[in-house]
C-alpha cells in the first residue's frame, strides 16, 4: 500500500509539474526556435545526403500513418522516403544532422536499429522552468548488414564494428562526432504497429533539453523528470530562407461545405506552395462579433507546443477531438506538390454563431512567419427549420422518452 500511495503520489507531482511547466513555456520555446533559426547552412546538414527536402513523406504532428493502413496518429519525427516495402536497403548513407557526440546505440521492436547523438546548444536555454545545455537527433530504421553489425564495416564508418564509446558520467569523454558524418545506412528495421514490414525510410527526430520521451518519464517515475515531451520539429534544424521567394509562404482557402441550412464543418486548408517544406506549426481561430469586434470564443491548435491538444500522455495525443477545432491530415506522398493539411471548424462548436460573426484563422509556420484570413459565417440568416434540425442533430443522443 505505501509503495501504491508513493508511485501515485510522483505521478500527480509529474502531472502537476507538466500542467504549471506548460504555462511558462511559450516565451521559453520561442528563444528556442530562435537559436535554430540563427544557425545557418554551416551548421547543420539534411541526414540523408542523396535526399532533399521533398523526400520527406510524413510531416511532424499529426498524420495518416501508411504503414497501418492510414490511421491517424501524432507523429514525433519526419520520414525520409528510401523506397517501398521490398526495395532494397543499405543503399542511401544517413549522417549527422550537427556536430555532436555519440550518446547511444539501440535496439526496439518498433524502431529497429537506433542512434542517437547529443548536441551542445552554445549558450544554455530556459525551456519549462528547466535549464537546457542539450539538443538530441535520432536515427531510426537503420539497416542490418548482415554480418554481425548494424552498418558497413569500412575505414569511414566511425562504428568500426559498433564498438562505440558510451556517454555515461563514469566513461570519461564522449565520442565527438562531426556534422556529416556517416552513422549508419537507411533501412526498414522495427516493426509498425500494425504489424508488416516498414518501407525503408529514415525516421528522424529531434529532441530539446532531454533525451527521455514523455512516455519513458511517466513509466519511470523513480528517474529524474524533465516534466515536458521533448520532440520538436526536426525541421527546424534547416534554414528556411534558402530555397527561393515564397518557399515557405501559405495559401489559405475557406470554404463552407454544402448549404448554410445543413450547418456544415468550415474546413480550412493550409497549403504550403512548396512541397518541400512540411513547416506548418499553428493555427488559432478567433470568433468574433463583426460590428464590436469583440471575441466570442478562440481554440488554437499548436504542434511545437502541443496547444490544443492533450498531450499528458502518449496515448491521449494520439486520439484526435473532433469537438473542437482539430487537424484533418491529408496524405503526404511523393507526388504531391505542394505540402498541406485541412483543420475542421466543426458545426457543433459553431452553432452558437452565425452572419453577425467571423473567423479570424491565423496560421503561424515554425519560425513564426504568419498568413491570415477573414471569412464570414453563415452569410444568410438560420431558419428556424434549420434550427430545430440542429437541435435534433446535437442533442437526440441525450433524449430519452418515457412511457
Amino acid at each position: 500500500m505505501c509503495i501504491r500511495s508513493l508511485t501515485m503520489k510522483k505521478l500527480i507531482l509529474l502531472l502537476l509539474c507538466f500542467t504549471v511547466s506548460a504555462l511558462t513555456a511559450r516565451a521559453a520555446f520561442e528563444d528556442i526556435v530562435n537559436y535554430f533559426d540563427n544557425l545557418n547552412d554551416a551548421d547543420t546538414t539534411f541526414p540523408v545526403p542523396a535526399k532533399v527536402f521533398n523526400d520527406v513523406e510524413s510531416a511532424f504532428g499529426p498524420r495518416l500513418q501508411v504503414s497501418v493502413g492510414g490511421v491517424y496518429d501524432w507523429h514525433r519525427g519526419i520520414d525520409i522516403d528510401g523506397g517501398s516495402v521490398g526495395d532494397p536497403v543499405g543503399v542511401y548513407d544517413v549522417v549527422a544532422a550537427a556536430d555532436g557526440e555519440f550518446y547511444d546505440f539501440r535496439t526496439t521492436s518498433r524502431g529497429g536499429y537506433i542512434v542517437i547523438l547529443r548536441h551542445s546548444f552554445s549558450q544554455p536555454q530556459t525551456y519549462n522552468g528547466q535549464n537546457l545545455n542539450y539538443y538530441y537527433t535520432w536515427y531510426l530504421h537503420l539497416a542490418d548488414d548482415g554480418v554481425g553489425g548494424t552498418f558497413t564495416d569500412d575505414s569511414s564508418d566511425i562504428i568500426n564494428n559498433n564498438n562505440w564509446v558510451a556517454v555515461t558520467d563514469n566513461n570519461g569523454p564522449a565520442t565527438v562526432i562531426p556534422m556529416g558524418t556517416k552513422l549508419g545506412l537507411l533501412g526498414d528495421t522495427g516493426t509498425p504497429s500494425g504489424g508488416g514490414t516498414y518501407a525503408p525510410h529514415l525516421h528522424f527526430e529531434l529532441r530539446v533539453g532531454s533525451n527521455a520521451s514523455l512516455d519513458f518519464q511517466l513509466k519511470n517515475l523513480q528517474t529524474t523528470q524533465w516534466g515536458f515531451d521533448p520532440h520538436v520539429n526536426p525541421m527546424l534544424l534547416f534554414e528556411p530562407y534558402t530555397y527561393g521567394p515564397g518557399a515557405n509562404a501559405y495559401e489559405l482557402e475557406v470554404a463552407v461545405d454544402g448549404t448554410v441550412e445543413a450547418l456544415e464543418d468550415v474546413t480550412v486548408a493550409v497549403d504550403v506552395t512548396n512541397d518541400d517544406m512540411p513547416v506548418f506549426d499553428k493555427v488559432e481561430v478567433v470568433i468574433r462579433d463583426k460590428e464590436t469586434q469583440t471575441e466570442q470564443t478562440s481554440h488554437t491548435l499548436g504542434l511545437n507546443e502541443r496547444e490544443g491538444f492533450d498531450a499528458s500522455t502518449n496515448e491521449n495525443l494520439d486520439i484526435r477531438d473532433t469537438s473542437v477545432p482539430y487537424v484533418d491530415p491529408e496524405s503526404f506522398l511523393s507526388s504531391a506538390t505542394e505540402w498541406g493539411t485541412t483543420i475542421v471548424l466543426p458545426k457543433e462548436w459553431l452553432f452558437a454563431y452565425d452572419q453577425r460573426h467571423e473567423a479570424v484563422i491565423t496560421v503561424t509556420d515554425i519560425w513564426g512567419n504568419q498568413e491570415q484570413e477573414i471569412v464570414g459565417l453563415l452569410p444568410e440568416p438560420r431558419s428556424w427549420a434549420a434550427l430545430a434540425g440542429a437541435f435534433v442533430l446535437i442533442f437526440a443522443p441525450f433524449l430519452r422518452y418515457k412511457r
